[in-house]
């Protein structure tokens, strides 16, 4: 009986180990420039085939780097700006420290961007986040350094907040984009539409969930007017809904 106690437990373990290391964790070098990815674009949760390409330093230690990978938007590549790192965590400004667009591209080296970014596009970026400035510690936005997404929410509560917009929505097009220091989770998620052909997009919304997991009252759903630019529009949602970052 023992034996077969032992057996079943070891059991256990083997699949509590296998589910700690699905398709979504994040498997290559720079996991530190990874996560900020993942706290930064719309609908992005990081898989492990996603890619970081390191492209430059400045004199604070400030890197410009690529991301490309999926979302639910489609396959994406992204230009952004990490401000620091340490052991544990990974610093950057907040809402502006990306640009991006719809690439199917593996790994992005500096040949490749050019065909997506023009030159004014990425000095502005590099302007815009202080580069080769001294970094402004007021302006970073904290988050640890991880290879997976763990902040999901509920089935039910994600359902009954998602289906207010959304009818036939389903859990694969909604995506938490990152946490905030008093427990507040925001979400963004692509409405579903059933036609006679099957299933179609129906507009993108960003969702602010309280720590109890309720959508904050008169300002926590909006709909994201352009998934590829949207970084002002983001900001005025934090905003709206008292948004605290996480840092210290």
């Amino acid at each position: 009986m023992k034996k077969f106690v032992l057996i079943i437990l070891v059991i256990c373990v083997v699949l509590f180990l296998s589910a700690c290391d699905p398709t979504m964790r994040y498997k290559e070098e720079n996991p530190e420039l990874h996560v900020i990815a993942t706290n930064s674009l719309l609908g992005v949760s990081g898989y492990e085939n996603d890619s970081v390409f390191v492209l430059e330093h400045d004199d604070y230690g400030r890197t410009m780097f690529s991301y490309t990978g999926a979302s639910t938007n489609g396959s994406v590549l992204a230009i952004l700006i990490s401000q620091k790192t340490n052991e544990k965590d990974s610093f950057f400004y907040d809402n502006v420290n990306f640009i991006f667009c719809e690439a199917n591209e593996y790994k992005a080296t500096k040949d490749i961007i050019i065909n997506y970014f023009t030159e004014k596009e990425l000095e502005k970026l590099k302007q815009t986040n202080d580069w080769n400035k001294e970094i402004n510690e007021n302006k970073l936005f904290k988050v640890p350094i991880t290879r997976i997404k763990s902040i999901y929410l509920e089935m039910q509560e994600e359902l009954a907040a998602f289906q207010k917009v959304s009818e036939d929505y389903h859990r694969g097009y909604s995506v938490p984009v990152t946490l905030g220091s008093d427990g507040k989770i925001l979400y963004y998620m692509i409405g579903m539409k059933h036609e006679e052909q099957g299933y179609s997009k129906s507009g993108a919304y960003l969702f602010m969930f309280d720590k109890d997991g309720e959508v904050l009252e008169e300002t926590g759903i909006t709909e994201v007017i352009d998934v590829w630019n949207y970084q002002e529009q983001l900001k005025e949602f934090k905003e709206a809904n008292n948004w605290k970052a996480c840092y210290k």
